[in-house]
């Protein structure tokens, strides 16, 4: 059995995907509440030996193009670079976001995922659990997977 897991770091909020066979079988949401970040939580992540590990890697954009504070940027490297090292018994890959969605904008995310998962990854995603506001970050993590096993374009 083949297993990828896609990452889609935040600060305080990491979606996860895991593909068995290029099909989504689990997702979530790593959240941690304290002003350290999500690091403390990534011990709870369990990445099995051998497994393909594909994490979305923060990209500096052009000034006119960036939003938000430019901190940020350190701080997700630093999750991402914990990632990395949880998931160190796996082939782990970074990938920048325009790598793996272009130019498309956060909303076309969703579009790709109503028209590539069958009913049964479906139900998958929708069974995840977490606030509304940060569903994002799961979506974007099961997009990343269709990505890493080729299924997004």
């Amino acid at each position: 059995m083949t297993t990828l897991i896609a990452f889609d770091p935040g600060v305080h909020h990491v979606g996860w995907a895991v593909f068995n066979n290029l099909y989504l079988v689990q997702c979530g949401l790593l959240r941690e509440r304290s002003s350290v970040g999500v690091i403390p939580a990534l011990d709870e992540f369990y990445c099995p030996r051998g497994a393909t590990v594909i994490i979305e890697c923060p990209q500096v954009y052009q000034q006119a193009s960036w939003k938000g504070d430019p901190a940020d940027l350190i701080a997700v490297a630093t999750v991402v670079g914990a990632l990395a090292f949880v998931c160190r018994i796996g082939l782990v890959k970074l990938v920048s976001p325009h790598d793996w969605k272009g130019n498309a904008p956060k909303t076309a995310t969703k579009g790709w995922l109503d028209r590539r998962l069958n009913p049964d990854e479906a139900r998958v995603l929708n069974a995840a659990k977490c606030p509304a506001s940060l569903r994002h970050n799961i979506i974007d993590a099961v997009a990343l997977g269709l990505f890493g096993t080729g299924r997004l374009r």
